[in-house]
């Protein structure tokens, strides 16, 4: 028999399952007995809460992580629906059940490691080691934690502001972990791990043609008051380059520093690169979050164009562009209409351009976004949407704009882009629409859209 699903786990004779609803939401899971041929719910979460799967690493249970609003609840199914309760959890089943609960790692409720002042990002598991990774001011640490004897020990790799994928490497009785490091200069490093002697193992790609020694990567904190993370990637020593500022700033999810070939082409056109690290993601940690969502999303954006303000301020940029995805896209559309004068040109990937309409038309996605932007349906909140959102709000400007979107986009009703559009045409405003077949979210480098984006942005910077 053949299901549409999203995610499945196969536990003994069930195969446990999601699969999306109506409002394109995960929020229930399944169980499918193949004996007998039928479906039952196994579990359902709240309103506008998401569900994720997995099967534990020593196959003994199936683990069941739901998310909601800034909330997240971890369960256990062996059979039997068991809560491991409620907090910002990472779980797995390893002689045990394994989580992190409030920053802490716990075995069973003992504790076994605690972080203090640094964020635990993730714990990678293997049957006698816990490979931990540690963030203190987005600065990386890795330790590696005894699980008998609860000695540390302190892996030093040679990656300081690369994100970082974390694997599990099968067996889990050799003790082996895979950590896949990349940043924009960087295309990937994948390391192995020894947990028991330390030892690594490294195989790098690096960029063809690059000449590494001639660029740097650094850190900048801006601002007076609270301190902005941004990474500025140049040529050494740069100044009064274009330069493209990016941000996400959404959904606790961080702007991470990875390789693009986009970015790699504009380096070695000698333009510079800066990530915004605003506020509303979680470089930070979950305030970092909270002091850029519903009521302070205004924050996220100040944040972004005090990025740009310093960029342009101290020389490092002649001109700025602008660029987002997605939510990203809200955060730079917003920017512009609060600073119309500030960049030459902005690019807008799958944009979220109208919050306002969204949250109103009850429609998909309505109840799953209130949770990041806040009910419109409470007049203060639905001021406060208003007044940042970028179709309500959009001005003229001199900056041209290239928006991209998704013929197969589910995520974006792309008849709020087209309005976008339209009421930037009647402005009079410089507007290139691309739509390209795919959907929110791709997963293969597209070179043709990746070329249309560094042609505009060349041509941009070639006029006066």
């Amino acid at each position: 028999m053949l299901f549409p699903v999203h995610q499945f786990s196969v536990y003994r004779s069930q195969i446990l399952y999601t699969r999306l609803d109506d409002q394109l939401q995960v929020s229930r899971v399944y169980g499918f007995d193949p004996k007998t041929n039928k479906h039952r719910i196994l579990y359902e979460a709240s309103d506008n809460a998401f569900v994720d799967l997995s099967l534990a690493r020593d196959k003994s249970a199936v683990i069941i992580s739901v998310s909601n609003d800034s909330q997240s609840e971890t369960l256990i199914y062996d059979g039997q629906m068991t809560s491991l309760g409620k907090g910002d959890y990472i779980a797995e089943c390893m002689n045990g059940i394994y989580i992190v609960r409030d920053n802490k790692l716990f075995l069973n409720n003992q504790l076994l490691f605690d972080p203090k002042d640094k964020l635990l990002l993730n714990v990678v598991l293997t049957t006698r080691y816990a490979l931990l990774t540690l963030s203190k001011n987005l600065e990386r640490q890795f330790l590696v934690l005894d699980l008998k004897s609860l000695d540390v020990r302190e892996l030093i790799l040679p990656f300081p502001m690369a994100s970082v994928d974390h694997q599990f490497l099968v067996p889990p009785e050799e003790n082996k972990a895979r950590l896949v490091f990349s940043h924009p200069l960087l295309i990937e490093s994948r390391v192995e791990v020894n947990l028991e002697t330390l030892e690594t193992d490294v195989t790098s790609w690096r960029p063809l043609g690059m000449d590494l020694e001639k660029y740097e990567m650094e850190r900048l904190w801006i601002g007076d008051g609270v301190k902005i993370p941004a990474t500025l990637v140049r040529e050494r020593g740069a100044t009064q380059r274009p330069c493209i500022v990016q941000g996400y700033g959404a959904y606790g999810e961080p702007m991470e520093p990875r390789f693009r070939l986009d970015h790699a082409y504009l380096l070695k056109q000698g333009w510079s690169i800066c990530l915004a690290h605003v506020r509303g993601g979680n470089e930070l940690g979950k305030q970092w979050h909270q002091s850029g969502r519903q009521m302070h999303k205004q924050n996220s954006i100040s944040d972004f164009v005090s990025v740009s303000e310093h960029l342009k301020n101290s020389g490092i940029a002649k001109h700025l562009y602008g660029v987002g995805a997605s939510a990203g896209g809200l955060l730079v559309a917003a920017a512009v209409n609060q600073k119309p004068d500030l960049y030459k040109g902005y690019i807008l990937r799958v944009p979220f351009l109208d919050p306002y309409t969204t949250l109103l038309e009850k429609g998909p996605l309505a109840g799953s976004e209130a949770s990041e932007w806040g009910d419109i349906h409470d007049p203060q909140v639905r001021t406060y949407i208003h007044s940042y959102s970028p179709l309500q709000q959009l001005k003229k400007t001199p900056a041209k704009c290239l928006i991209s979107l998704g013929t197969e986009d589910q995520r974006i009703n792309n008849a709020h882009t087209l309005s976008y559009v339209h009421k930037k045409q009647q402005l009079g405003d410089h507007v290139l629409l691309k739509q390209w077949n795919r959907g929110h979210i791709s997963h293969t480098v597209a070179f043709e859209e990746l070329a249309a984006e560094c042609d505009f942005l060349l041509a941009c910077d070639s006029q006066s």
